[in-house]
């Protein structure tokens, strides 16, 4: 059995949170931050699992919450950490199956993540737009209203990925390299 989990919570018992917070005396609050996960589960077996949640308040103004996952050894998981910022969420999407680092690095070597970033004409005259600085060699592959939008952040990464895959999954056709 296969399960794919988009994204793990405390709930499901597959992450593990904790915090604490300053609070008044006599008062008892928690604070939880979540991890989440992108997980992929196998198992032959349903998936069982134990949360033990502890929480301690002391006559000081803190309290901690401490949380402990069990997950049993049937499960083999394969997680990474959330992308982080609004620029990674477009970039290390999992439907551009290219290593998430690699393309962030020659994006910052071609356009230093500048988006409008439009290049002097090239030695053959061609130019180089937005944040992967997509050639105009490339035109012809995409309808004139998508072309248009080359500068609009989210088509030029979109471009670069089809641009990545004509190079046979590689960063053939940019100068930068990781």
């Amino acid at each position: 059995m296969r399960i794919w989990l988009v994204a793990a919570t405390l709930a499901f018992g597959l992450s593990c949170s904790g915090g604490s917070t300053q609070v008044k005396s006599g008062e008892t609050k928690s604070a939880a931050s979540s991890l989440v996960l992108a997980a992929k589960v196998t198992t032959t077996e349903p998936i069982v699992a134990t949360t033990t949640t502890t929480t301690t308040t002391t006559t000081t103004t803190t309290t901690t919450t401490t949380t402990t996952t069990t997950v049993p050894d049937n499960i083999v998981a394969e997680a990474a950490q959330a992308p982080k910022t609004a620029v990674e969420r477009v970039v290390c999407n999992p439907a551009y199956r290219w290593d998430c680092e690699e393309a962030l690095a020659v994006s910052w070597c071609e356009s230093s993540h500048n988006a409008k970033a439009v290049s002097k004409p090239n030695r053959n005259g061609t130019i180089d737009r937005g944040w992967f600085q997509i050639n105009d060699v490339w035109e012809d592959a995409w309808p004139a209203h998508v072309w248009a939008k080359i500068l609009d952040f989210e088509t030029n990464v979109a471009m670069a990925y089809h641009v990545w895959k004509t190079g046979n999954d590689s960063w053939l056709y940019w100068t930068c390299q990781p």
